[in-house]
């Protein structure tokens, strides 16, 4: 391949790559769990970084659907993307949890890496105390 194909190669894998992060972060308006875990590789990793890692989509399949029992919705608004040298797409982003006594409304940013375009890596850095402070004593 020449240069500048292996150029356009690059660009269409990171483009792919973005698609494949705003995909997933659509997919939670939807409500469902199987089309949200669909971006996902089956080996994935999910990294809360101040609470816990869960490794499989089996896990975290479980992880989910606690968390979509509890809810009403959900809604992430991406506000950046950009990608790191290494190929991770990058996102600012907030998201929305309509909970049935409330709705909690976080700011975070999200490391996502893409193989065979599916989510092999989704690591999420957040402010733990500003969101258990919007959970208070009864968060359901």
């Amino acid at each position: 391949m020449t240069r500048g194909g292996e150029r356009m190669a690059r660009q269409r894998s990171t483009e792919d790559a973005v698609a494949v992060v705003r995909g997933f972060a659509a997919a939670w308006k939807t409500g469902d769990l199987d089309r949200v875990l669909s971006f996902l590789a089956d080996d994935a990793i999910w990294e809360n970084v101040p609470i816990e890692v869960i490794a499989g989509k089996a896990g975290i399949r479980r992880k989910l659907a606690a968390a979509f029992a509890a809810a009403k919705g959900f809604e992430w608004i991406i506000h950046e993307t950009a990608l790191a040298p290494s190929g991770a797409v990058l996102t600012e982003r907030t998201d929305i949890v309509v909970l049935k006594a409330k709705t909690v409304k976080l700011r975070l940013m999200g490391v996502f890496r893409v193989e065979r375009g599916k989510i092999a890596l989704w690591r999420d850095y957040f402010d733990l105390r500003q969101y258990l402070s919007q959970l208070g004593d009864k968060p359901w």
